[in-house]
């Protein structure tokens, strides 16, 4: 499972894009990893966005799953299996994986 969290003030900044491809292709290419997998709150557009413009499919909703701001609220899990990030174009395939992420 994959988490992570780009803070309001980096919005817009090409962090989350950057550090989302990175640790896909780090877990394909260094952990042998067949699929990645994460989930969001049905209510962040940004972050649904962002997986699917790279290559995340929307797998399921898991209805009022968490207790958010004195209610619950549903979370979508999206998921990327190793054939299909080979096919993105910012794949990096049996190469190194440069420890630098680099932002646009």
């Amino acid at each position: 499972e994959l988490y992570m969290m780009v803070g309001p003030n980096y919005f817009g900044k090409g962090i989350g894009k950057a550090t989302l491809r990175w640790l896909c292709n780090y877990g394909f290419n260094y952990l042998r990893l067949n699929r990645i997998y994460l989930t969001t709150l049905s209510h962040n557009s940004r972050a649904q966005s962002l997986y699917k413009s790279n290559g995340f499919q929307l797998e399921g909703r898991l209805r009022k799953h968490i207790f958010h701001h004195g209610q619950y609220v549903d979370r979508l899990v999206h998921g990327m299996l190793k054939d299909e990030w080979i096919n993105q174009e910012w794949a990096i395939v049996n190469k190194p994986v440069p420890l630098e992420v680099e932002i646009e």
